[in-house]
């Protein structure tokens, strides 16, 4: 019987030893298993930590270019202004001119036709060109605003797209200055006596030389600007403000002043230019200029709500202003 029992006992005891082995190899596995999730969850965990972090510096970084961009584009949009500026006020000048130019025989001053048709075709040329460069920096404007706010998807200008605008005005502004120049001799040529003028002729050109002189000085301060020559053109435009206060260019010359200074980033000094343009000289040429500059003046300096003010003051004064575009761009920036 005890025989009996110990074989019955022995497959039991074999199986119980087979089944407590493979629960302990299930239980290892399991416990592999387990331990390998966890491992997965910490890694998985550190992942989408590093993802976050990379989203977050990435966004920073698009912000940051978008910044560095849209700074880019305010120079770009300055620059085409202070061109157009000054090309106006030369063929403005050119204009005057044709006008008061005696003839060569040194009789009372008759436009030339042709010169007078080449001044209009000129003021045409920078009006179209003035219409095409603004209407791309308003498309890059927008664009960035789009970027900005998430309605326009991440594709950007690239640093190409900007050169070409800026070779286009480069292009443009030297197409321009040799029409210019081309006109001041052919003008200069028109005026020269064949003969020598009468004592009644010469009395006349006597009468404009005061007013001549007033405008070549202006001229020669005002170019000075333009070459780049930043404190000669201030020092000559202030002693032709101190010789022609009065001068109905004495509103230009502070204007000019201003924009001096506004170059070499002395936005203090320029607002006071600018500012005074507006209070001394209200009604000249450049008073809804000087108001603009001294809204981005304020912008430069970190004067926000001085800027805006100054802005939407000029929107109110003159809403039919030509840079329209320009100011509503600002505006969005400090909204």
């Amino acid at each position: 019987m005890k025989k009996l029992l110990l074989v019955a006992l022995v497959p039991i005891l074999l199986a119980g030893c087979v089944s407590n082995q493979a629960f302990r190899s299930e239980q290892e596995r399991v416990n592999k298993m387990e331990s390998a999730l966890a491992q997965n969850n910490t890694e998985l965990g550190v992942l989408r930590k590093e993802i976050m972090q990379d989203r977050k510096m990435g966004s920073a970084g698009n912000a940051e270019e978008l910044e560095a961009l849209t700074m880019v584009v305010r120079d770009i949009s300055d620059e085409q202004m202070k061109q157009n500026a000054l090309m106006q006020e030369d063929i403005a000048y050119l204009m005057d001119h044709l006008s008061t130019t005696p003839s060569a025989d040194g009789s009372a001053p008759a436009a030339d036709p042709q010169l007078a048709k080449k001044v209009n075709d000129l003021a045409s040329l920078l009006e179209r060109n003035k219409a095409e460069v603004d209407g791309k920096i308003a498309a890059i404007e927008q664009h960035i605003a789009g970027l900005k706010d998430g309605t326009m998807g991440s594709a950007t200008y690239s640093d190409q797209d900007l050169a070409a605008v800026q070779a286009q005005m480069e292009a443009q502004r030297k197409e321009m200055a040799a029409e210019i120049a081309a006109l001041r001799q052919a003008m200069n040529q028109s005026a020269t006596p064949a003969t020598k003028p009468t004592a009644m002729q010469t009395t006349h050109t006597a009468a404009d030389l005061g007013v001549d002189a007033e405008r070549e000085v202006y001229e020669a301060a005002r170019m000075e600007y333009n070459n780049g020559n930043y404190d000669k053109a201030i020092e000559m435009l202030d002693a032709f403000i101190a010789q022609y206060p009065n001068s109905d260019y004495a509103g230009n010359a502070n204007y000019w002043k201003g924009e001096s200074r506004y170059a070499k980033s002395e936005w203090a000094a320029a607002l006071k230019e600018f500012q005074a343009v507006v209070t001394r000289y209200p009604g000249s040429w450049k008073e809804a200029d000087s108001q603009l500059k001294i809204g981005m003046c304020h912008l430069n300096m970190g004067n926000n709500s001085e800027a805006r003010a100054a802005l939407n003051n000029l929107k109110r004064q003159y809403p039919y202003y030509g840079r329209m575009d320009l100011v509503n761009s600002y505006l969005n920036q400090l909204n």
